[in-house]
């Protein structure tokens, strides 16, 4: 019995994941579409250095964004899994490492469905870094956005 509950909340999970992956992944390309991005975040809030926490296609993705432009270095990733890895010449580190590597002006967490565990984690080391979710600068990014284009429909 114990063996079913634990197969349904692990499947309830993925599946939760993977809903908030399509929604993420869908108000990006909105934003895309639209004609911004995800920059314009990090300059309004002073960021030079970043650290992605998830070296999946979410960090990838994020990663590829920051090399369109300059200004904004990516200093590292985080992930649990790839500790030793590099993804375009940035080095992966695990989270446990996170104390002894070099402060970052932001970590943004593509990893979304434990956030809240990634973020109380990464703030108990520093608490001077801010810690935000990927799903969050997508959603102020749009409201910046429609904002603006209601603002510019009334002028």
């Amino acid at each position: 019995m114990d063996n079913n509950v634990n197969a349904c909340n692990k499947q309830n999970i993925e599946q939760k994941h993977d809903r908030e992956l399509f929604i993420c992944a869908v108000s990006w390309l909105d934003l895309l579409e639209q004609g911004a991005d995800l920059y314009d975040y990090f300059v309004d809030h002073g960021c030079k250095s970043v650290a992605i926490y998830g070296a999946g296609d979410l960090g990838k993705t994020l990663l590829r964004e920051f090399r369109k432009h300059e200004g904004i270095t990516v200093s590292f990733f985080l992930d649990l899994k790839g500790k030793g890895q590099a993804i375009d010449g940035i080095p992966v580190y695990s989270s446990y490492d996170y104390a002894t590597l070099p402060r970052v002006d932001i970590v943004v967490v593509t990893a979304f469905t434990y956030f809240s565990e990634i973020s109380d984690y990464l703030l108990k080391i520093r608490t001077e870094t801010p810690v935000v979710s990927l799903k969050k600068i997508i959603e102020v990014r749009s409201d910046e956005v429609w904002e603006n284009e209601y603002a510019n429909q009334q002028s």
